[in-house]
């Protein structure tokens, strides 16, 4: 088995074509992911399958609910856009696939539901990335 790591947005896909091909948070990430949809199809050899997940939005539910947390998911989307992610590409992505030549397309909407602790290290990763501009929001500093 071989693998390969690629620049989706720079390096030309390779010449020999791929069986699969998997990006997971990736499209969300850049500024015009058709042309990376479009990129990674190339990539395909006859009969290649692609696997793409992106995220469709933010959802945290909180019992009982605070201000706080009901201002996060808003304001953490808006930090996000700030600094050129999507977090509710993964919406659009059915309709993007759909432009391009590949066929049998499939896609399905799932949500990870998480009762915290190591299983929530992902939104502690993405409030730290953001704090500067969530704190600009005027959501409170964690320090």
């Amino acid at each position: 088995m071989k693998f390969q790591v690629n620049d989706v947005v720079r390096d030309p896909p390779p010449a020999n074509g791929f069986d699969l091909v998997h990006a997971r948070f990736v499209l969300e990430h850049v500024a015009d992911p058709r042309s990376v949809i479009s990129r990674l199809a190339g990539a395909l050899r006859p009969g290649g399958v692609l696997v793409l997940e992106d995220s469709a939005g933010l959802a945290l539910e909180v019992s009982p609910s605070t201000r706080v947390v009901e201002r996060l998911v808003p304001a953490w989307e808006e930090a996000g856009h700030a600094v050129g992610w999507n977090p509710n590409y993964g919406g659009q992505l059915m309709p993007d696939l759909r432009m391009t030549r590949l066929q049998d397309l499939k896609g399905r909407q799932y949500r990870q539901l998480a009762p915290g602790g190591p299983s929530w290290t992902h939104i502690d990763r993405g409030i730290r990335r953001l704090e500067d501009n969530l704190v600009e929001q005027g959501m409170p500093s964690r320090s």
